[in-house]
């Protein structure tokens, strides 16, 4: 699978080497000194513990190319702020059987997402993980290993699926 991890923090980081160590083809989208780092040929690395692992599997870019790339799923580990110019950016490489990740924090993320592509597309995550950047292309795992949870945004098939099972009950009328 291809994935496009948009975000060089501590959960950037830390889904892209993960990710990477598990055999998937992931590029990282970060910035400024990250930039330079991978540029250098430094590799992400991954601490927890004493255990300390260089992650040269992850390719680290600065911009991505719509006509040159295509991913299979995308993964906005930005600020809540930045999801709207992320998704706009992330839409133009996703494949169109492609899925966009989003794992900020709060409600806003997925619908924020969905107006730059089509809500079938945008599946609504939730990452608890406790880990440090320590640097541009290192991250620090300070608990156990992430627990994330996923669902799909697309409101639409996700009433009419509800609808499907949802079951009624009634209570007799207190005014008799």
């Amino acid at each position: 699978m291809r994935i496009l991890i948009y975000g060089a923090g501590a959960m950037g980081l830390y889904l892209s080497a993960r990710l990477a160590q598990a055999g998937h083809s992931v590029s990282l989208k970060a910035r400024g000194e990250a930039i330079a780092q991978a540029e250098a040929g430094l590799p992400v690395t991954i601490t927890s513990g004493e255990d300390s692992q260089k992650v040269s599997a992850v390719e680290t870019v600065g911009e991505i190319r719509s006509s040159a790339d295509s991913f299979d799923l995308v993964i906005l580990a930005t600020k809540a702020w930045q999801v709207p110019q992320a998704a706009e950016e992330a839409a133009a490489v996703l494949s169109p059987q492609g899925r966009l990740l989003t794992v900020q924090n709060g409600v806003d993320a997925p619908g924020r997402a969905a107006e730059h592509l089509p809500a079938r597309q945008v599946l609504a995550g939730t990452a608890v993980v406790i880990a440090e950047r320590t640097g541009p292309l290192a991250v620090s795992l300070k608990g156990p290993e992430a627990h994330l949870v996923v669902g799909r945004w697309d409101r639409d098939a996700d009433v009419a699926e509800s609808n499907s099972r949802r079951s009624v009950v009634t209570r007799p009328d207190s005014s008799s």
